[in-house]
């Protein structure tokens, strides 16, 4: 069933409060400001775990209290809040990129959440007036319809020109300039990236577990400069370094020799049709990120090998075919 025109006006600056407030307590509780001071969040031993009996932007906050050993711990690689002990990593790593905007999964559930306590008050009326109320059948409907919905828009449209999407993503090779570490951090490096002559962008990385310094160092990869910027662990994060996985390895994309820094990456044989966009938005690189892989030990996207223009493909060694990169 459709979300009352009423409701789905309010919707997003709802779900926006929720952000700017989830934002504003893990802060404060990072830094021991006020919400430690309550006692409605502290931080554990170590420094980095948040512990909550209550999360105040939860959708069912009002009816569950969460009990005291369920503890709240930032995904150092992604910055999403787990819930442990049942969550022991991250759930959708591709999706939270270290800010809050992953927040916005939750319309289809606030909205789903609505419909079926709507659906319960318009049942209750009915009952008051002696009418059969409905079964509940219209409200799992409706909540069914919204989550092949929100799967829908992350899925490449059918009429969907893959050259024209790829196209949004400024993807370009870099060189890794300097690499240090993220303070109280033993999971992230913090680097400076030559994207384009000239031109150097502050990096965050989940990579310090997987990739040797001395590696990272100097290395020239492929990056995306055009994504929306994030804080991870409180500092800046610019653009993003793309790796290829296979398995528990995780593998740098390496520009091909002769590939000067800043030149554009796209499918080999392309060129594309317009400069990118200044922001290439999460919906869309979402759909990039769902068509690139590795192939031969090469970086493709929807099948087609990604190029430095004549100086050829960009490889990605040492990790199966088929592998994801991002």
């Amino acid at each position: 069933r459709a979300i009352p025109s009423s409701r789905a006006r309010k919707m997003p600056t709802a779900i926006e409060s929720a952000i700017e407030r989830c934002e504003a307590a893990l802060c404060d509780a990072l830094q021991g400001g006020a919400a430690c001071a309550s006692g409605e969040v502290s931080l554990g031993a170590d420094g980095k775990t948040m512990v909550s009996s209550r999360d105040p932007d939860d959708p069912w906050a009002d009816e569950m209290t969460l009990p005291e050993w369920v503890k709240k711990e930032r995904c150092p690689v992604s910055g999403y809040w787990m819930t442990k002990p049942f969550e022991k990593v991250c759930p959708m790593p591709d999706v939270f990129k270290g800010d809050t905007t992953y927040l916005n999964l939750l319309n289809p559930i606030i909205g789903a959440v609505a419909d079926a306590k709507e659906a319960k008050a318009t049942d209750a009326g009915k009952a008051a007036k002696g009418d059969k109320p409905d079964d509940g059948k219209k409200a799992d409907k409706a909540a069914k319809k919204a989550a092949a919905k929100a799967k829908a828009a992350a899925a490449p449209a059918a009429d969907e020109d893959p050259l024209e999407l790829l196209a949004k993503a400024k993807l370009v090779v870099a060189r890794v300039a300097e690499v240090g570490h993220v303070e109280n951090s033993d999971k992230l490096y913090l680097c400076q990236v030559e994207v384009a002559p000239g031109e150097v962008k502050q990096v965050v990385t989940g990579l310090r577990k997987h990739v040797p310094q001395d590696q990272l160092q100097g290395a020239r990869v492929m990056v995306i400069t055009n994504l929306k910027t994030a804080k991870l662990a409180g500092q800046l994060s610019e653009a993003m370094i793309l790796c290829g996985t296979g398995g528990d390895k995780v593998v740098l994309s390496a520009a091909p020799e002769g590939a000067e820094v800043g030149t554009r990456v796209f499918a080999a044989g392309a060129e594309p049709k317009a400069p990118p966009p200044k922001e290439c938005k999460s919906k869309f690189w979402d759909r990039i990120k769902a068509q690139l892989a590795v192939q031969g030990g090469e970086a493709t996207y929807a099948g087609k090998v990604l190029a430095a223009g004549a100086a050829g493909a960009v490889k990605v060694p040492d990790v199966p075919d088929a592998s994801p990169i991002s």
